[in-house]
């Protein structure tokens, strides 16, 4: 299984997918360089980063308009996938 059919079985939207694999290309980045650069709409670009940072994906640092996104490795997917498999 690749890397997006895994994103894609944990629930992710097409730009949450895309969001993901932007941050682990880039390591971090602010919510304005990734809407910019995936040519999204700032207010979904920040929905998505939030519920990627609420499974775990995400992680964030700073303050409100300071802050830096980043992905974690994509080991990470295998555990939350087992994760989410227990809960459902």
């Amino acid at each position: 299984m690749n890397q997006i059919q895994s994103l894609e079985q944990l629930g992710l939207t097409e730009n949450e997918i895309d969001i993901y694999r932007f941050l682990l290309r880039n390591e971090v980045s602010s919510g304005t360089d990734i809407y910019l650069s995936l040519s999204m709409d700032k207010s979904s670009t920040y929905r998505a980063l939030k519920k990627l940072q609420d499974i775990g994906l995400v992680t964030v640092t700073g303050e409100k308009r300071n802050q830096l996104f980043g992905a974690l490795e994509s080991k990470t997917l295998i555990w939350i996938s087992i994760r989410m498999k227990r809960v459902n």
